[in-house]
């Protein structure tokens, strides 16, 4: 079961930035089945490099955006990005190192601060991608 699912809720009108939200959920889902599992420290710690890889990625491409836009809360969503890039990465450094630190509690992290992070702080942006006419 997934623990988070795409919901048109999330959409934020950039088809580019959707596929790269759907494909986060689709690895925090990979990551959450693959723990419940049990499937091993080594594919959980190649699940976590590449959820933290692929959303430093995602948050290149969306501050660029963000830029054509103009949109004016751009340094406080680059530090939002940056913050969960340094967790994602702390994660990932503990997980390489051996210790099997990710819970549960990590899953939940992961799918809620996507979640809000969607839902509150990209929504943002959106106004003013559109006044620019989008992409």
């Amino acid at each position: 079961m997934a623990i988070i699912s795409w919901s048109q809720d999330y959409s934020v009108g950039v088809v580019e930035l959707d596929t790269h939200h759907k494909q986060l959920i689709k690895m925090i889902n990979e990551l959450h089945f693959a723990m419940s599992k049990d499937r091993g420290q080594q594919l959980v710690a190649e699940i976590v490099n590449g959820i933290g890889d692929y959303a430093k990625m995602h948050f290149q491409v969306e501050e660029t955006y963000m830029h054509e836009g103009e949109y004016l809360g751009i340094l406080k969503h680059i530090r939002e990005h940056k913050g969960f890039v340094e967790k994602a990465q702390e994660m990932a450094n503990r997980c390489d190192e051996g210790e099997f630190i990710l819970s549960f509690e990590v899953i939940e992290f992961l799918s809620d601060w996507l979640k809000n992070h969607i839902l509150k702080s990209d929504m943002k942006y959106v106004p003013a991608l559109k006044s620019k006419g989008g992409r």
